[in-house]
C-alpha cells in the first residue's frame, strides 16, 4: 500500500504517455521527412540485410548511428515488418525515463520522495516532451542515456564503487550510438564541473577527473565498436561523412538548420510549456533558500548544455530536450519547498486564460480559412476541442487548489484530455496533408511495371518505407533533371510544387496529385511533359 502512494503521481505520469501515445498510433501517419526517414533507413536495411551499415535510397546514410534502427529490426523481428511497433519505441523509452528522473531527484535531494513525484508529473506533460514521446526519432532514446549517464555522475560524486563509473560509460556509449557524439555535450560538463556543484575537496580531484577520462574514453570505445567497422564497408566518403561532417563539420558550419549565437533564447519558454504559465512553480527559483548541492548540479547541467548547443551551428527547438528534466527538477524542488515554507490555496489563472483563449481561437477557425491545403474547418470538427478547452479553461479560473500535488494532477488530466483529443478530431485533418502513403503505394506500383521513376529535388526517403520500395529512386538535384529527363523523355516525375504552379494541369499529364505541407506533391505521367510545363 505504501508503494502505491508512493508512486501516484507517477502512475499518472506513466498513464498520460500511455494515452497520448496510443491515441497518436491510431490517428497520426508517418510524418515526413523525419519519420519517414527513420523508417526508410530501418527498412533498406532490413531488406539488403545491413544491419551494419545504415542505409537510405540505396546510399550509405551517415546522419545517424543505428541504436533506434536496430531496435525497429528487433519489433520487426518479433511481430513483423509494421508502423505501429516503431512508435512504441519512443513511447518506451519516455515512461523509462519518468522512472529514471525519479532516481536522479533521489540522487539530488536523498530522502524527498515528493520532489520526486512532482519531477515525474511535470515532465511527463511538458509539452515538448510530450510530442516527442511519440515521434519514431531519436530524443526519447537520447533522454535516456542522458539520464543513466546523470544518474552515475550524481552517485560517484557521493561514494566509490565501479558502478556508477560503469553508468556513466554505459550511458556515452549508447548515447553515441543513439545520436552521435552529441552526448558528450549533456554529460561532460557535469563530469568536468563536479568541484564546483559538489564542493569536491582538492584531494579528490586528480581521482575524479582520472576516472572521469577513463569513463569518457570506454564509452567512446564502446560506440566504436560500431564506428570502426561500419567506417571500413562504407568506404571513404561514408568515414568523412560520418567522422567529420556530421560532427566537426556541424559545429562550425551546419549544413543544415543554422541559426544566430542568440536563437535558443526566445525558444526556452516554449520547451517549458505549460508550466510557464503556473507563476508558483518557477517563482523564486534562484532564491537562497533552494541554493543547495542538487540546484548547483541541475544549474550546471542546463546552463553548460545551452550554452554549448548555442555555439553550434546548428540549432533546433527540441535540441535541448536530453537537459529538460535538470530545469524540471528545479521546478519540482522549488515546489515542494514553497509547499513547506508557506502553504497557501493555488490560483491557477494564468493556465485558465491561457485555455480560454485557445478554445475561443478554435471555434472561430470555423469561420476562417486556416491554411491554404487545410481550408475552412467546420464547426462540427473544432467544437470537440474547442469546448474541452473552455471548460477546462474556465474549471482553472474559478477553481482553488489547496496542494501543489493537486495542481499538477489536474493539469496533467487536462493536458493528456485535450492533447489526446486534437490527435482523434481538429489535428488528424490538419495532418492529411502529411499523409503520403497512397502515393507511396502508387509509386511502388508503378515500380513494378517501369524501370524509371525520379524525384526532383532533395530525395529524404519519403517513400521508401511508405511503399515498401525495394530500389532506390532516381534524385536528381539542382539542374541535373533537365539532362537526365531530356534522355529520358518517359520517365515518371514526382516534385514538390507552390500551389500556384500546380493548377492548370491537365488530367492526363499527371496520375497523381495531393496536398502537402503548403504546397503540392505531384506524380507526373511523362519526364517531357515535366520539362515543358516546369522547364526552368
Amino acid at each position: 500500500m505504501g508503494s502505491i502512494k508512493t508512486f501516484s503521481e507517477t502512475k499518472v505520469a506513466l498513464a498520460a504517455l500511455l494515452c497520448v501515445g496510443i491515441t497518436a498510433i491510431f490517428t497520426l501517419p508517418i510524418l515526413p521527412i523525419d519519420e519517414t526517414r527513420s523508417l526508410s533507413v530501418a527498412w533498406e536495411m532490413w531488406t539488403r540485410k545491413s544491419f551494419l551499415l545504415p542505409l537510405l535510397n540505396g546510399q550509405p546514410y551517415a546522419h545517424k548511428p543505428p541504436l533506434l534502427f536496430w531496435l525497429i529490426h528487433l519489433t520487426w523481428f518479433i511481430f513483423g515488418v509494421n508502423e505501429v511497433t516503431p512508435r512504441l519505441i519512443p513511447m518506451f523509452f519516455a515512461m523509462a525515463n519518468i522512472f529514471l528522473v525519479y532516481r536522479v531527484s533521489l540522487q539530488l535531494w536523498p530522502g524527498d520522495k515528493k520532489t520526486a513525484k512532482y519531477a515525474t508529473l511535470l515532465l511527463s506533460v511538458t509539452l515538448v516532451y510530450l510530442v516527442w514521446s511519440f515521434l519514431i526519432l531519436y530524443e526519447m532514446l537520447l533522454t535516456f542515456w542522458v539520464l543513466v549517464a546523470v544518474h552515475g555522475i550524481l552517485s560517484a560524486s557521493k561514494a566509490g564503487g565501479k558502478r556508477p563509473w560503469l553508468q556513466i560509460t554505459l550511458g556515452i556509449g549508447g548515447g553515441i550510438l543513439t545520436k552521435g557524439p552529441v552526448v558528450l555535450v549533456h554529460v561532460v560538463p557535469l563530469l568536468v564541473l563536479a568541484p564546483w556543484w559538489n564542493r569536491m575537496p582538492k584531494d579528490r580531484l586528480p581521482g575524479w577527473y582520472g576516472r572521469a577520462f577513463g569513463s569518457c574514453l570506454l564509452g567512446l570505445l564502446l560506440a566504436g565498436l560500431w564506428v570502426a567497422p561500419a567506417v571500413i564497408q562504407g568506404g571513404e566518403a561514408y568515414r568523412h561523412a560520418l567522422l567529420w561532417r556530421q560532427t566537426a563539420a556541424r559545429v562550425v558550419a551546419s549544413f543544415a538548420h543554422r541559426r544566430p549565437l542568440w536563437w535558443y533564447i526566445p525558444v526556452l519558454p516554449l520547451l517549458f510549456l505549460p508550466w510557464i504559465f503556473f507563476l508558483g512553480i518557477w517563482k523564486g527559483i534562484f532564491t537562497k533558500e533552494i541554493r543547495d548541492t542538487g540546484w548547483r548540479a541541475c544549474v550546471t547541467w542546463f546552463v553548460s548544455t545551452l550554452i554549448i548547443l548555442s555555439f553550434v551551428s546548428g540549432k533546433q527547438a527540441y535540441y535541448p530536450i536530453p537537459a529538460t528534466p535538470a530545469v524540471i527538477l528545479l521546478f519540482a524542488r522549488n515546489l515542494r519547498l514553497r509547499e513547506d515554507m508557506a502553504p497557501v490555496p493555488w490560483r491557477t489563472r494564468g493556465m485558465g486564460i491561457v485555455l480560454t483563449i485557445l478554445g475561443g481561437i478554435f471555434l472561430l477557425s470555423s469561420w476562417a480559412s486556416v491554411s491554404m491545403n487545410t481550408g475552412r474547418l467546420s464547426l462540427g470538427e473544432v467544437a470537440p476541442i474547442a469546448c474541452v478547452l473552455l471548460g477546462f479553461g474556465i474549471f482553472f479560473l474559478v477553481h482553488t487548489f489547496f496542494s501543489p500535488g493537486a495542481v499538477l494532477k489536474t493539469t496533467a488530466i487536462c493536458v493528456t484530455v485535450v492533447f489526446s483529443l486534437f490527435l482523434a478530431t481538429t489535428g488528424k485533418i490538419f495532418l492529411k496533408k502529411y499523409d503520403l502513403k497512397p502515393l507511396a503505394l502508387l509509386i511502388n506500383a508503378k515500380m513494378e511495371k517501369r524501370d524509371c521513376v525520379a524525384f526532383v529535388g532533395t530525395y529524404h526517403g519519403e517513400f521508401q518505407f511508405l511503399g515498401r520500395l525495394h530500389r532506390p529512386l532516381i534524385s536528381l538535384k539542382g539542374e541535373s533533371y533537365k539532362k537526365f529527363l531530356a534522355a529520358h523523355p518517359d520517365c515518371l516525375v514526382i516534385d514538390t510544387l507552390k500551389a500556384g504552379k500546380a493548377q492548370g494541369l491537365k488530367k492526363e499529364d499527371f496520375c497523381y496529385i495531393q496536398p502537402f505541407r503548403e504546397q503540392r506533391v505531384i506524380f507526373m505521367t511523362r519526364g517531357e511533359i515535366y520539362l515543358d510545363i516546369f522547364g526552368r
